[in-house]
């Protein structure tokens, strides 16, 4: 097929493209050992036409590149001659192998991970995420509070990266001598590991509450990962922390645990909503680069993805947000704050328009919260932390019957939420103008899901884990 596409082109063609001397007499001699014998006839065909349509420049360039696959490529034309040409491949094969990250992978965990984790273990701290390339929420606020009481124990922090292959070493040694891991997420470095009884493996998760399904209990929902993928995500764990008493059922659910590995001591990141010195400067900072905040007041506008994998990036504002505009501009700006899984938004409104203010991946949700004087979402749980500021929060939930198809929620979602369901943009501007919230159902919301947020959630873990050893 592609010798025949080469003869309805004409010799310039062939030429000016170098990929085609490339692929064809360099990349397909290194896997010349897989070329069937059958095949090589074809082969044999399809790169003696090719050869003979060069002019004396590209073969003398070609050769002066790469001199050793050209003598290969001319014994095969010239001579049938595949000797030089699977003596390459054979080093091509083995260079491969040895090289590939698999390998080292597999030598560190099933080889030093295993030895490593019979040796005593050190006083290491390590703090694990492969969700970014910084350190942000409860590994920060655990790190922070480490540095700020001069702690002695050995902090390793393992981001989101390439690692050499002393890299990985080093990670693996290190998880198997370390008393205490914790993570934020799924981990992919420590998948179907088994961890010493000695270790705590402690998942801090990166939201707070207990609101869409997830881990074991989204196992039926469309977009799920199988069983066994969770069962090798999830099984190092040894404990679970979590922000109240009441939601211990559901994380245990989650993630396939006793209800006794599930901790309700509080989660770390949550600590900042107590420092005013810390909310001060960060409301400080915000108004230096948005002066409009210092004489209006924000609405927070934080909706959740919608659909699979392939439909989350791409979101379709519904809010008319030149209607909000029109009707609450005077008083009032939009912070807008999309998921970090959306990338592409449309709206009928223009991005530089002073009403709105979109905030980018390089803005925290958290911090965001403490500019603002109401919150707009649907099903993101975000409603928890924002709870934690007793401020009011409106649920514009326009699509709420097809998206309880899409996911499950642990609890009745219309009952749970601390607020009412608008369906429509004029709804929700009423709302806001009324001025109106049941502040009472939002204590009860805090208290059931938030019964453990206090300010010292960092405190104690480092009390249970690192002075106190984790297990009792």
């Amino acid at each position: 097929m592609i010798l025949n596409w080469f003869k309805s082109k004409p010799d310039y063609f062939l030429n000016v493209i170098p990929s085609f001397r490339y692929y064809l007499l360099y990349s397909v001699i290194d896997r010349a050992n897989f070329i069937q014998k059958s095949a090589r006839v074809a082969y044999r065909e399809l790169i003696t036409h090719l050869y003979e349509r060069q002019t004396k420049e590209a073969k003398a360039a070609f050769s002066k590149s790469y001199p050793i696959y050209s003598r290969a490529s001319l014994a095969i034309i010239e001579e049938d001659n595949w000797k030089n040409a699977k003596k390459l491949s054979r080093i091509f094969i083995w260079r491969t192998k040895l090289k590939t990250p698999r390998l080292v992978n597999g030598f560190a965990r099933k080889i030093l991970f295993k030895v490593a984790s019979w040796l005593p273990k050190k006083d290491f701290l390590v703090l694990a995420t492969e969700r970014s390339t910084v350190l942000e929420g409860n590994l920060l606020s655990i790190y922070d509070y480490m540095f700020q009481h001069d702690r002695e124990e050995r902090i390793y922090v393992f981001l989101r990266k390439q690692r050499s292959w002393i890299e990985v070493l080093q990670l693996y040694y290190v998880l198997a001598r370390a008393k205490t891991i914790v993570l934020d997420d799924y981990y992919n470095k420590i998948y179907g590991l088994k961890f010493s009884r000695r270790a705590h493996v402690i998942q801090s998760w990166h939201a707070t509450g207990a609101f869409k399904k997830f881990g074991f209990s989204a196992l039926e929902s469309g977009d799920s990962n199988t069983e066994e993928f969770e069962s090798r995500a999830h099984s190092p764990y040894s404990d679970v922390l979590v922000s109240s008493k009441a939601i211990i059922p559901q994380y245990a659910e989650a993630f396939a645990k006793t209800p006794e590995q599930i901790k309700p001591i509080g989660v770390p990141r949550t600590d900042k909503f107590f420092d005013q010195d810390y909310k001060n400067y960060i409301i400080e900072v915000y108004r230096k680069r948005y002066p409009v905040l210092r004489h209006k007041k924000a609405i927070l506008y934080a909706p959740t993805f919608r659909g699979g994998p392939d439909e989350r990036k791409n979101y379709s504002v519904v809010l008319d947000l030149k209607k909000m505009k029109q009707e609450l501009g005077d008083e009032y700006v939009l912070i807008l704050k999309f998921h970090p899984m959306i990338k592409n938004i449309s709206m009928d409104i223009e991005e530089d328009d002073p009403f709105i203010l979109r905030m980018g991946s390089g803005s925290d949700v958290n911090d965001l919260m403490f500019l603002s004087d109401i919150l707009i979402t649907d099903y993101s749980s975000v409603i928890f932390e924002y709870s934690i500021m007793n401020r009011p929060m409106f649920f514009f939930s326009y699509d709420v019957e097809n998206y309880f198809d899409e996911r499950g929620f642990y609890f009745n979602y219309e009952e749970m939420i601390p607020g009412l369901i608008y369906k429509t943009t004029d709804t929700l501007i009423d709302a806001i103008k009324a001025e109106q919230y049941d502040y009472e159902k939002l204590a009860q919301f805090r208290e059931k899901f938030m019964d453990a947020i206090d300010g010292h959630s960092t405190e104690r873990f480092i009390e249970t884990y690192v002075d106190k050893g984790g297990r009792k």
